[in-house]
């Protein structure tokens, strides 16, 4: 990440959609619909785990522990953040990203304003920052 980027997101409102094998986040204040930055997971290598492994999610796992690191060091320099998830229970990547940081006492778990479920799939840039928009205005 650039120094201009990491300046532009120091003590501001973030928005932080989180999915699976992305991440992206953006300026609570700014028009653009352009994420200021985009996490990518890592790409899995092959792996070999055993049937009953694989049946209890461990293989999707793989990686996401720096994906998560990636993140809330981002967050860490926003003054709060609003993080929006897609699905539901062990399947919400923004619980198991809340999760993370409130095991490992990460700076960043004090600084979520607000964690939501919503569809990401099937909202474009626009529509999600106006839903965080409006969960932010009713806080």
């Amino acid at each position: 990440m650039s120094l201009n980027i990491s300046e532009s997101l120091i003590n501001k409102v973030l928005v932080v959609a989180v999915e699976h094998d992305e991440t992206r986040i953006w300026l609570m204040n700014s028009e653009a619909e352009v994420p200021v930055v985009v996490i990518t997971r890592p790409p899995k290598s092959t792996v070999h785990v055993r049937g009953s492994q694989e049946r209890h999610m461990h293989k999707n796992e793989i990686g996401m522990p720096k994906y998560f690191k990636e993140i809330s060091e981002i967050m860490a320099l926003g003054s709060e953040s609003i993080l929006i998830g897609h699905g539901n229970g062990n399947a919400n990547t923004a619980q198991k990203l809340m999760n993370y940081l409130e095991l490992h006492n990460h700076p960043s778990v004090q600084k979520v304003a607000a964690i939501e479920k919503r569809d990401l799939s099937a909202m474009s840039n626009r529509q999600l920052l106006a839903e965080a928009r409006s969960m932010w205005n009713q806080r």
